[in-house]
């Protein structure tokens, strides 16, 4: 037997999406619903109620939601220090979870397009010549719908200044060379040249740190494998070449 029966959405961030009204008797049906994002930082349940109060007839959808965090994260080699001053054009990697769009409002700085859409990918952005001092700016993300937004700072070198690094980013590698090394990790700044500070690529712990964070950035070292005979010393916050007490 068929029945009537009525729809009780229960909770406000799920709605019905309404189909054309049509003239056929049918034996079944197919009702859509659509649920809000949901920003609120928690999970939730939400529930629609299919009834028909005159034979006591009942059944309950129940809907759980995870929480959404809207994501962009962008990556870029050198950005985070600045690029050189002769120009260049950097790849972005883009890890995105929400369609968007990318602004920018220095003349010096060329997006390849004004919208990014969700994905894993990569996008070149290009740095003109600069011929006077360094220079700053923003590249702002947003999406309006999720109320996101996020703004990146790109840095650029004065004319006179090709490289920089300041070796901040060896923070996690310093902190577990004082465990490895009590006293000894900085062997330049104590001048002690009986010290043996541990090689980056010879202790394995220390490796693990290092080698991921060197290749974030693009440091290479051409024709050479990652080795025990390669010869790099963690210091606070730079980095030793070669043996202590050698000219090699």
């Amino acid at each position: 037997m068929q029945s009537e029966y009525k729809v009780d959405i229960v909770d406000s961030w799920i709605s019905e999406i309404v189909e054309p009204a049509t003239k056929a008797t049918v034996e079944k049906e197919t009702r859509r619903f659509v649920a809000d994002a949901n920003m609120t930082g928690v999970p939730r349940m939400g529930k629609v109620r299919f009834y028909n109060d005159e034979y006591g007839i009942e059944s309950i959808l129940t809907v759980n939601q995870e929480n959404f965090e809207p994501r962009v994260d962008i990556t870029a080699d050198y950005v985070y220090l600045g690029v050189s001053s002769l120009g260049t054009t950097v790849n972005f990697d883009v890890d995105a979870n929400i369609p968007f769009s990318v602004s920018t409002s220095a003349d010096w700085i060329t997006l390849p397009a004004s919208d990014g859409v969700a994905g894993t990918y990569s996008i070149p952005v290009a740095f003109s010549r600069n011929d006077g001092a360094e220079s700053a700016a923003e590249i702002v993300i947003r999406n309006d719908k999720y109320a996101y937004e996020k703004v990146l700072i790109c840095r650029q070198f004065a004319s006179v200044v090709l490289f920089s690094d300041d070796f901040s980013w060896l923070a996690p590698v310093i902190d577990v060379a004082k465990d490895s090394a009590p006293g000894n990790y900085d062997t330049v700044g104590t001048g002690d040249l009986s010290a043996k500070a541990p090689n980056l690529y010879g202790t394995p712990e220390l490796k693990a740190v290092f080698v991921p964070l060197r290749d974030a950035i693009g440091y290479v070292i051409p024709g050479k494998d990652d080795g025990a005979n390669n010869v790099v010393y963690p210091q606070e916050y730079y980095l030793k070449m070669g043996k202590t007490g050698s000219s090699s």
